[in-house]
């Protein structure tokens, strides 16, 4: 059988090899990667496409990794944030990754071998709150989602070593910088086990968690368990925003609020790239921490609006309001016809996305709801432009086009007496009501 035949057999079957080599805007030098077949397909795939993976968590690390650094890479995969972080720490530098799964290390060894990453230390192992030994579980499919417990689809296990981090890092002179960790749901076993090495690191330690409250709570902790850890470590939270690649700060507070929003719904895979720091990362200079009040009051209201899709204009509607909008404030809960607004002003965010064409003609923005207590005006507020008093019921308004120049909106909306249920003999709900929010939609016509 020729070679060339044996070879694409191999591939097809999931037993081929490939290099590519890596493009990574601004970093200096050059790396070439061994990744799984055609079998592994996202990070292997997405490496092959593209010559980089999760671009956000690669220019932070690039930005925090300075050349002596000490940077720990938990749940390193093949390779690539290890290749990353040995060359940017440079000679003076050390990494230490720790991978747990035979078929990834391999690969990780065969990439650190082949990139002269000889600051590098490899372990076949993971990193958990005890030693000892433990079961992995394999994705076939996906080689980043092996998980340390069994997933509700059948897996095949296999038997891992398992390592207590300060156990591991006792003995360990340098002070580490960075670590990178990234479990699939065991970060909160990861963390205590750490737990004197990170306290003994701090301040000048930063980490960047994959941080999934579920995935946490199949492997049998919470999100409010590692957030409970990482606090009483005095900690700075920040967020990772992996579509703009900006550093959002957020409160413990706010955290919680997320992870608890997060956890009603059981099916959720919802995960931030949590950064936790022992100094404030706004007093290195060479790091950008955002502050946009326009459109974020708080890290929370990022979190909830970060996959807001940019919205063209289609009906929002109580099916689909809450892909294009965020009731920031001033709103009750979401019911099958709409929702009522709850006090004096309630607030809606969100992003509006024209084309130059359309800035050019003449824009009217329609809302239709009821109120409650009989008809009223509202006095209606875009982005700090005031659009005059109106009723609701069934409203169009002509938006000054210079305000189409923005991107992002605010709705303001301020209640003329809200009225509680209760004060008019109709049972126990103490909510302030006024306005009763179904659809909203702006129509976008030629000028006459």
């Amino acid at each position: 059988m020729p070679n060339t035949l044996i070879a694409h057999i191999k591939k097809i079957l999931g037993y081929g090899d490939s290099a590519t080599t890596l493009h990574i805007p601004g970093f200096e030098g050059s790396l070439r990667m061994h990744t799984h077949p055609v079998r592994d397909v996202h990070i292997s795939e997405t490496i092959r496409q593209r010559g980089i993976w999760e671009p956000a968590e690669t220019h932070f690390i690039c930005r925090l990794l300075q050349s002596g650094d000490t940077f720990v890479d938990i749940g390193a995969n093949i390779g690539y944030f290890t290749l990353i972080g040995s060359r940017l720490v440079g000679p003076r530098g050390k990494v230490i990754a720790f991978e747990p799964d035979r078929d990834n290390f391999n690969l990780l060894a065969r990439n650190c071998k082949e990139n002269h990453c000889h600051n590098a230390e490899i372990v076949e192992a993971a990193l958990s709150d005890r030693n000892g030994e433990g079961a992995l579980y394999i994705n076939e499919d996906n080689r980043g989602d092996h998980t340390i417990y069994a997933p509700r689809e059948s897996r095949r296990s296999t038997a891992i070593k398992l390592l207590s981090g300060s156990d591991y890092f006792h003995s360990q002179e340098e002070k580490i910088h960075f670590i990178k960790m990234d479990t699939q749901g065991s970060e909160y076993l990861v963390v205590r086990g750490l737990e004197e090495t990170i306290a003994s690191n701090f301040p000048g330690l930063v980490m960047l968690i994959e941080f999934s409250p579920n995935s946490l709570k199949l492997a049998g902790a919470g999100g409010l368990q590692l957030l409970e850890l990482l606090s009483g470590l005095d900690s700075h939270f920040y967020i990772l925003d992996s579509h703009t690649q900006n550093l959002f700060s957020i409160s413990h507070q706010h955290l919680r609020q997320w992870v608890g929003l997060t956890e009603m719904d059981k099916d959720s895979e919802g995960f931030i790239n949590l950064v936790v720091s022992g100094a404030p990362l706004e007093r290195r200079t060479h790091i950008e921490v955002l502050d946009e009040p326009d459109l974020y009051e708080n890290g929370l209201e990022h979190l909830l609006t970060i996959d807001l899709s940019p919205w063209h204009g289609e009906p929002c509607t109580v099916t689909n309001m809450n892909q294009y909008l965020f009731f920031a404030s001033g709103w009750s809960f979401h019911e099958s016809w709409g929702i009522w607004s709850d006090g004096e002003q309630s607030r809606i965010k969100f992003t509006l996305e024209l084309t130059p064409l359309q800035k050019q003609q003449t824009v009217t923005l329609y809302l239709h709801g009821r109120y409650f207590g009989g008809e009223e005006q509202t006095q209606l507020y875009l982005n700090q432009h005031d659009l005059g008093s109106h009723c609701l019921i069934d409203c169009r308004i002509t938006v000054d086009r210079q305000l189409l120049e923005e991107t992002r909106f605010t709705l303001r909306l301020v209640h003329t007496n809200p009225l509680r249920p209760c004060d008019l003999g109709e049972g126990s709900d103490d909510r302030c009501l006024k306005f009763g929010w179904e659809k909203m939609v702006w129509i976008s016509e030629p000028p006459c």
